[in-house]
């Protein structure tokens, strides 16, 4: 698919990069530009980011890409080369919760407290806990079993050698200083 190339604004030379031939734009900024739009796919709403990809725990998260021999995401050049300079000390925002998203017009600045009070307003509290955790060794059973076993008398030492964790851990746990989370069908248990 063909993507448009919009026009950059005059005062789009982020900070550190100085324009040249007396222009208000670096040459260096529009070749940025132009390099960011031949990996981009336009959708009806997202301009999607189809070159590398940053990734967490094995998955990608955000495109990366460079501008002046320097790595960042590819939503923050896509601001800088559209939009400008991004202000000292602010994230750059999504409005449309795509990570892969580039497209400008989604794009905003802010604080990182405001971007996660944005995403919990927008998703809830999306923070995996107990077995959703994904380096959760214990199921919700097995942490209800755990403090069964506490209340009648089992040693510490015994039950984390039983389920493969440390002493540390199912002391925790017994403190509910771990698994603190009470489901509604182990409120009985614990009562």
């Amino acid at each position: 698919m063909n993507t448009p190339i919009p026009e950059l604004a005059e005062s789009a030379a982020p900070q550190g990069v100085q324009a040249r031939w007396g222009s208000a734009v670096s040459p260096d900024l529009e070749a940025a530009r132009l390099r960011l739009l031949a990996y981009v796919e336009v959708t009806p709403t997202c301009w999607l980011w189809t070159g590398t990809f940053y990734t967490q725990f094995g998955k990608p998260t955000y495109g990366q890409a460079y501008l002046n021999r320097k790595r960042m995401g590819a939503h923050r050049l896509s601001y800088i080369v559209h939009v400008g300079p991004i202000p000292d000390g602010l994230d750059i925002l999504h409005s449309c919760d795509n990570p892969p998203c580039v497209n400008p017009a989604h794009l905003s600045p802010g604080t990182h407290r405001q971007n996660i009070a944005d995403a919990r307003a927008r998703h809830g509290e999306w923070s995996p806990y107990g077995e959703k955790h994904g380096r959760a060794r214990l199921s919700q059973a097995d942490v209800d079993t755990i403090r069964a076993e506490l209340a009648k008398g089992a040693y510490q030492r015994v039950l984390a050698e039983r389920y493969g964790v440390t002493q540390a851990h199912i002391s925790h746990i017994a403190k509910v200083k771990r698994w603190n989370v009470t489901r509604p069908e182990s409120a009985e248990v614990a009562a």
